[in-house]
C-alpha cells in the first residue's frame, strides 16, 4: 500500500507532466496561432485537467503536512 508521502511523489509527477503539456499549447497558441473547434475543446480538457490535478496536488500535500506534524 502506498504511503501519503508516494502518492504525493506521484501527484508533484503528475502536476509536472499537466503543466508542461499545458505550457506546451499555450506556446503553440502564441507561435502557431491554430484555430478551430478541436483546438479549442483540447485547450479546454488540459485547462480542466490541470485544474483537477492541482487541486490533488494540493489536497494531499496538505494531508502529508498535517500527517507529518502530528506524528
Amino acid at each position: 500500500m502506498e504511503t501519503t508521502r508516494q502518492k504525493t511523489g506521484w501527484a508533484k509527477t503528475a502536476l509536472l507532466v499537466t503543466f508542461c503539456l499545458t505550457l506546451l499549447l499555450n506556446l503553440a497558441e502564441a507561435l502557431w496561432d491554430p484555430d478551430g473547434q478541436p483546438w479549442l475543446i483540447l485547450r479546454i480538457a488540459m485547462s480542466v485537467l490541470f485544474t483537477v490535478t492541482l487541486a490533488g496536488y494540493m489536497a494531499l500535500w496538505l494531508r502529508q503536512r498535517r500527517s507529518d506534524t502530528a506524528g
